[in-house]
């Protein structure tokens, strides 16, 4: 029985093998940092037990799976640093465990699912250097959680909702910059601990 597979920083090339569904009891999924093209397997939906699943730093092309919405146990996200395109599959509302989600650095468009305030033990969320648009979700509900919040690099528009400011949050870093946002910044915004980087 296959649990762990961790082959992060090798030379791997190809692409990802769909037989590797059958591996129903992994826990860890590891192939960061490699050379691997092609698309993410569908198929991998199976990993239901899943708690770890890095990919980042690769040629991986495609959208990201919307079936993996079923990886409900999943913790840790990690697609950065690819090629990924399509939008943010609001499917992976169903993964309620997530802590750290991380597509950073793709050409992923769309807006940000409003379904993903679903995930109330998150502690950092990054869609950085992408092509979202839209405006930035009011209706987070991470409250008392120390986030950290990456939305730089895309082409949000509209203000800064003032629940940003509210005290139940408890924002650590929250990066703006280089998006279309306007008007004025809310009034409590201290409340955004440590960095508030819009510039």
């Amino acid at each position: 029985m296959i649990t762990d597979v961790r082959l992060q920083h090798n030379n791997l090339t190809g692409t990802l093998s769909p037989y590797f569904a059958n591996w129903t009891a992994i826990i860890t999924f590891q192939v960061s940092n490699n050379r691997l093209n092609g698309t993410l397997p569908t198929e991998y939906a199976s990993f239901g037990n899943a708690q770890t699943f890095t990919v980042q730093d690769n040629d991986f092309t495609g959208t990201l799976p919307s079936s993996y919405g079923n990886m409900t146990s999943i913790q840790t996200f990690l697609c950065n640093i690819n090629r990924f395109t399509g939008t943010l599959p609001h499917e992976y509302s169903g993964m309620v465990q997530m802590g750290t989600f991380d597509v950073n650095d793709n050409s992923l468009t769309g807006t940000l699912p409003v379904q993903y305030s679903s995930w109330t033990v998150v502690t950092s969320f990054t869609v950085g250097v992408n092509q979202l648009t839209g405006t930035l979700p009011r209706d987070a509900r991470w409250s008392n959680l120390k986030v950290n919040f990456n939305v730089d690099h895309n082409q949000l528009s509209g203000t800064l909702p003032p629940e940003y400011g509210y005290s139940q949050w408890s924002l650590f870093r929250f990066f703006g910059q280089n998006n279309l946002l306007t008007g004025t910044l809310p009034c409590r915004t201290p409340i955004l601990r440590l960095w508030l980087r819009l510039t």
